[in-house]
């Protein structure tokens, strides 16, 4: 494939063999759970973010955010 153009037939067929070959042999391992679903409660708390106030987010796991966000 190296010395062919990537507008060539020839190469685009290769591609094809190529992805074909590397996804058949391709392990599957999930590197993410489901997302979390932190539950809000008002009792101690407020400024919860809400349909109405999204604030950072509607996403209770902090975790996930990056850190310039904090």
């Amino acid at each position: 494939m190296a010395p062919l153009s990537s507008d060539d037939p020839k190469f685009q067929a290769l591609a094809v063999k190529a992805l074909e070959i590397y996804w058949k042999e391709q392990i599957d391992i999930p590197i993410i759970q489901w997302l979390h679903r932190i539950a809000y409660n008002q009792t101690y708390w407020t400024n919860w973010p809400t349909a109405e106030n999204l604030a950072m987010g509607t996403n209770g796991a902090f975790w996930l955010r990056p850190a310039c966000l904090w």
